[in-house]
């Protein structure tokens, strides 16, 4: 008996090793999430991932304006320069960033919509 708990022991703790997953944003295309509304928007890399300097993010077309960004390193206590703008014609908006350290960043969008100003909250993963 002690041998079969032991053994059941020793394939459960096999299967808790390493680091948890991440859901940390590396690149390309994701729906995120407005807070508090929960509406959903699409979200893009300009490039295929997240790179350490300038990153562009592209919110494709939803009917308001993305008003604010900012990133937060938690690790290390700083945020971002201010972040560059530009509306296309077509609705699509792109937002600049300068992630200028590798590690986790907090990412935070303001969004307009009508009335109602929301936020979109993003971890960012920079190699």
């Amino acid at each position: 008996m002690f041998r079969f708990v032991l053994a059941a022991t020793l394939v459960a703790l096999a299967g808790c090793g390493g680091e948890p997953p991440s859901d940390d944003f590396t690149g390309g295309t994701r729906s995120v999430a407005l807070v508090p509304s929960g509406r959903e928007l699409t979200l893009r890399t300009e490039g295929p991932a997240i790179v350490r300097g300038t990153n562009t993010f592209v919110f494709s077309p939803f009917g308001g304006q993305v008003t604010g960004a900012s990133g937060f390193m938690p690790a290390h206590g700083h945020g971002t320069r201010p972040a560059t703008f530009e509306a296309l014609p077509d609705g699509t908006q792109k937002v600049g960033l300068v992630l200028y350290m590798s590690g986790r960043w907090e990412m935070s969008f303001d969004v307009r919509v009508g009335e109602a100003t929301e936020t979109v909250r993003l971890d960012v993963q920079v190699p």
